[in-house]
């Protein structure tokens, strides 16, 4: 905490009065980058007009352009989600469970409605979904090596948002074939 303390030019009692641990530093940290996504779930009443289609690609347009505002968000959830901790738990209850099961209410019922394939196990596909839209964060040095892409160009953000939902949209429309 004293680190903390001298790069924000503070005196370190003053942070101990404000946060009593690093953890709660850091809930407080993630609270604040965090808190852009917890009006975005509030606002997903809207999608209720909308058929799970149309309602997932507003999900995954809206969490790429949260992804867009808030670079380290993709790579600290990366960091922190590899082990079981107090952390993990925290963030998924708070932040991540909600995103999903809103997710995950779509996919069932596109799949009840015959929209979407059903013999995709929905955790899979609510993860998938995540995890695609994430991607592109979490690779900005690498795309910007082997592609000269930047990933945090509005252009380039459109066209993996674009790419993100066709593809990931067409793979989960029943078609009626098979």
């Amino acid at each position: 905490m004293s680190a903390v303390a001298r790069s924000a030019g503070v005196a370190q009692p003053l942070m101990h009065y404000y946060f009593t641990s690093k953890d709660d530093l850091w809930r407080a940290a993630i609270s604040k980058a965090f808190s852009e996504m917890l009006v975005q779930q509030e606002l997903n009443h809207e999608l209720q007009e909308l058929d799970p289609i149309s309602a997932l690609q507003v999900l995954i347009r809206r969490h790429i352009s949260f992804l867009t505002r808030h670079p380290n968000v993709a790579p600290l959830l990366a960091s922190e989600s590899q082990f079981a901790t107090d952390r993990v738990n925290w963030l998924c209850d708070t932040y991540i469970a909600p995103l999903e099961e809103h997710l995950a209410k779509l996919i069932k019922l596109g799949q009840q409605e015959g929209r979407i394939r059903d013999d995709l196990p929905i955790p899979f596909v609510a993860r998938f979904i995540i995890g695609s839209a994430t991607a592109f964060f979490m690779t900005g040095a690498l795309m910007q090596r082997m592609y000269g892409i930047d990933t945090t160009d509005a252009t380039a953000v459109e066209t993996y948002t674009r790419t993100t939902i066709d593809l990931t949209l067409e793979g989960l429309l029943n078609t009626g074939q098979g």
